[in-house]
């Protein structure tokens, strides 16, 4: 875990065993803010940025998670401002809206490639892809080692700044303030299986079993808020359920839909 303490900005990352709570080692810099590590084949990989520089700069590191020891370390400049992260392949991604994406390899920390496209939200890793939606009204899938633009999909993407979404071979994307959709997009070519639009602000979107399921939001004496469910597979409204105000968290699906 890591955590902020004192003044100048101290961070410690510290690994606990599982089974009685005993510290197992600590991390410690100081004027660097740690992000949360991610974790693969032995090793804990984090963005730390410098806590009194009001640029971006910082430091990416690697740890061994059996003694806490550094493995390398690297300085990343601009893209400690990242706040998104994920390994795949041998690969650290780091990614946000002002930095785009730029990739390290886990096994030295040297940079592969960075896409300086801005990001509308988090991007997510499927496979060997890195899939984004960008300011640009696109969603875009990059080559997790080498950056390349594998496809570019220009569909409506605009806030809320929900995440793309993956499932059954196709990515969903959505967006819209007070005219939004829900995109489905084949995962692997980039062609658009169907596209539903509805007025309102976009919520989160859920995918449970066969069914997508989305709730908008509505200003102050607009229409009713709605929550819909469509088939995940092709689009087709299966019903719509007016809430009559609007969702203060989102949606919980399990045996049925429950609406907070």
């Amino acid at each position: 875990m890591s955590s902020n303490t004192g003044a100048p900005l101290s961070s410690i990352l510290t690994a606990l065993n599982t089974a009685d709570g005993a510290t197992r080692w600590s991390f410690t810099r100081n004027n660097e803010g740690f992000y949360t590590p991610e974790i693969a084949n032995g090793v804990a990989y984090f963005m730390a940025r410098n806590g009194n520089d009001t640029g971006l700069s910082g430091h990416l590191y690697a740890l061994d998670t059996a003694d806490g020891s550094q493995r390398w370390m690297v300085d990343v400049g601009a893209q400690a401002g990242a706040n998104t992260f994920a390994l795949s392949n041998g690969v650290f991604l780091a990614g946000g809206s002002a930095t785009g994406v730029t990739a390290f390899r886990a096994s030295d920390g040297a940079q592969l490639w960075t896409n300086t496209d801005p990001m509308f939200t988090y991007f997510i890793v499927v496979g060997h892809a890195v899939y984004v939606k960008s300011f640009n009204s696109a969603a875009i899938a990059l080559d997790v080692t080498t950056g390349k633009v594998l496809w570019s999909t220009r569909v409506l993407v605009s806030a809320p700044t929900t995440p793309p979404t993956a499932a059954n071979g196709l990515l969903y994307v959505s967006g819209g303030r007070d005219s939004g959709q829900v995109a489905a997009i084949n995962i692997s070519t980039g062609v658009i299986r169907w596209i539903q639009r509805m007025p309102g602000t976009i919520g989160f979107p859920v995918i449970a079993g066969d069914a997508i399921y989305v709730y908008t939001m509505q200003p102050d004496n607009g229409p009713s808020p709605v929550v819909y469910a469509f088939s995940a597979a092709d689009g087709t409204l299966r019903w719509q359920h007016q809430t009559g105000k609007n969702l203060e968290a989102g949606l919980t699906v399990t045996g049925q839909v429950d609406i907070d």
